[in-house]
């Protein structure tokens, strides 16, 4: 049976492990959200940034692509290079594009304008100028590739992006291609922008510029500083087209080189193509869970999705750091509520068992027995008055009938101090148990609103034990109903109750509860009965059970505790208690007591 400290020690450390449990989920709940958000801010704001810089970039391109297609060098170079070309001059300058001039009237064409075109593809970071005839003729290009001085075939990209330039009706206007493989560029991939080219309002050509991968991979990849960009030792941004391959490499590239064009991407990548802006959580290609950011590119001509993620361990690990702090922080807490808890126990039960040990003292006429004064409240007069009466003990020779009345007062002491720890348990204890049920039901904790309503059940069964406040709320006929109700719950049978109650003190009130709560005590502990009834009569108690009963007049017999706190309870009021009992003939308690007193 567990011990009153400890009851308190339990219900003091579940309080507190519940309070500090309940504050710990929500902050690391509360955490976990805000990390998540805030990633998900950061991942954001780099994906747009990097969509401008892409979508700036690009524009950039074509400005310059319009600025050069209507610059009147550009114009010149159209009107010189076409009387002068032919496919013979192609051995002179493929694969030399540091050649300035050679022999006949292209290679002087060729010394005037090369270096303004060179310059121009230096300055802006371009792979290659052309300059396109209207029948699709290579007329100049700075590289000088296999491309040069030849009429590109119509499966060439390059050829696409002229035939879709010279559909264009007028000047100011240009195309953006995706990128696509380029046999002359050793098969790398090559996105053009072109535009068409007008002298007097006629079309004179196309001039088309020649993307690398390299300056979009430096934008997407930030040089391969993605630390220093906010991405962590996990994260990263890259490019996917509609065909769901790369347009930008990865951060861990799961083939060797470039891979653009041959990497694609997984099936729950792709899907984001077609969905709006936003945020998830999601697998990447390595099958790890990631925080993902993603968008379409606003760049005509261009079906292009970006996507900036982070493994969802790199941008959770501050969790695991402030869990395992709580964690240490709740174990220290809770090493603190158990002495806090063993403490307060202590400070409430010390005192009581020490007066039962000083009262089992006096019992055996131990008269110099005293009890330490530890405090002025209650407990601290309680001893205070057990002392002053163990010395009158100790003084004087005390007659039965007087120790009678000093025990009688001590058990008034005893149920009066029992009253006020009841009554703190009931409506301080039992308040704030309700409050917490109250929270965790709103939480949806239905474990925890279990384990607190066992604590509570467990706290007002001890505060019944100690003084039944009903008794003093509604009286004595109300205590004896619940009373009975427990002893069936406990597995007793229905007892047959018959009240004619009448106006009594509070003492003798108390008289009678206790020795019917004593009564239905035995009987279910010992009696083994199956029939029971309680009747009350003014301050005339009798419990009747048919249990198997005992002999007061077998050899050894002798009177237990419970018999013999009835018979002292009875005297204390100036009445007298009656056992009659057969053995299997079941046993009948009988009390009278003198009305008023």
């Amino acid at each position: 049976m567990t011990s009153y400290r400890a009851k308190l020690q339990l219900a003091f450390l579940a309080i507190g492990l519940f309070a500090v449990g309940l504050t710990s989920w929500q902050a690391l709940s509360g955490s976990t959200e805000a990390l998540r958000a805030a990633t998900y801010d950061r991942l954001t704001v780099l994906r747009q940034t990097r969509a401008q810089q892409i979508e700036r970039y690009f524009q950039d391109l074509g400005n310059h692509v319009l600025a050069l297609s209507v610059d009147e060098s550009t114009l010149d170079a159209f009107e010189e290079f076409t009387p002068v070309w032919s496919p013979s001059v192609q051995p002179l300058f493929i694969h030399q594009p540091l050649r300035l001039r050679a022999p006949g009237p292209y290679g002087d064409v060729h010394a005037r304008y090369h270096p303004t075109f060179h310059r121009y593809q230096s300055a802006f970071g371009l792979y290659d100028i052309f300059l396109l005839s209207p029948e699709g003729d290579v007329l100049y290009s700075v590289a000088k590739e296999t491309d040069f001085a030849v009429r590109l075939s119509p499966e060439s990209p390059l050829a696409a992006a002229h035939r879709a330039a010279w559909a264009l009706a007028g000047p100011e206007q240009f195309i953006v291609q995706d990128y696509r493989p380029y046999p002359p560029s050793s098969n790398a991939p090559a996105a053009f922008l072109a535009a068409p080219v007008f002298r007097a309002g006629h079309k004179i050509g196309v001039l088309a510029i020649q993307l690398s991968s390299t300056e979009v991979n430096r934008v997407m990849t930030a040089g391969g500083q993605w630390r220093e960009h906010g991405l962590g030792d996990t994260g990263e941004s890259y490019l996917v087209g509609p065909d769901a391959l790369l347009r930008s490499d990865l951060r861990h590239p799961r083939h060797p080189g470039n891979g653009i064009l041959r990497t694609q991407v997984t099936a729950e990548v792709a899907r984001l193509h077609h969905a709006p802006p936003g945020t998830e959580i999601g697998l990447d290609h390595r099958q790890v869970r990631v925080l993902r950011s993603h968008s379409r590119i606003n760049v005509p001509g261009l079906d292009w999705s970006l996507i900036a993620e982070i493994d969802e361990a790199e941008a959770h690990a501050a969790i695991g750091a402030l869990r395992t702090r709580t964690l240490g922080l709740g174990a220290l807490i809770a090493v603190i509520l158990l002495f806090v808890a063993t403490l307060l126990s202590r400070s409430v039960t010390e005192p009581v068992l020490a007066l039962a040990d000083g009262v089992r003292r006096l019992g055996r006429r131990q008269f110099g027995t005293r009890l330490p004064i530890t405090s002025r409240d209650e407990i601290g007069q309680l001893a205070a008055a057990f002392n002053r009466m163990a010395e009158d003990l100790e003084a004087t020779t005390v007659s039965k009938s007087e120790l009678e009345l000093l025990a009688g007062r001590l058990m008034s002491a005893q149920e009066d101090e029992r009253s006020r720890i009841a009554r703190e348990l009931h409506d301080d204890l039992s308040q704030r148990l309700a409050a917490v049920a109250i929270a965790a039901a709103n939480l949806g904790d239905q474990s925890i609103k279990e384990q607190i309503a066992s604590i509570s059940h467990d706290i007002h069964s001890l505060s019944r034990q100690l003084h039944p406040a009903i008794l003093d709320d509604l009286g004595l006929p109300a205590a004896l109903e619940a009373e009975c109700r427990l002893f069936f719950e406990r597995g007793g049978p229905p007892v047959d109750l018959t009240l004619a109650p009448a106006e009594l003190p509070r003492n003798v009130q108390l008289v009678l509860y206790r020795i019917a709560q004593e009564a239905l005590r035995n009987i279910l502990k010992h009696a083994e009965a199956t029939e029971v009834s309680l009747s009350l009569s003014g301050a005339h108690l009798t419990v009747t059970d048919n249990g198997k009963g005992f002999d007061k007049a077998a050899p050894g017999y002798r009177a237990g505790v419970g018999l013999s706190s009835m018979e002292e309870r009875a005297r204390f009021v100036g009445g007298a208690v009656t056992i009659t009992s057969t053995p299997e003939g079941g046993t009948i308690v009988d009390v009278e007591l003198p009305y008023g007193q």
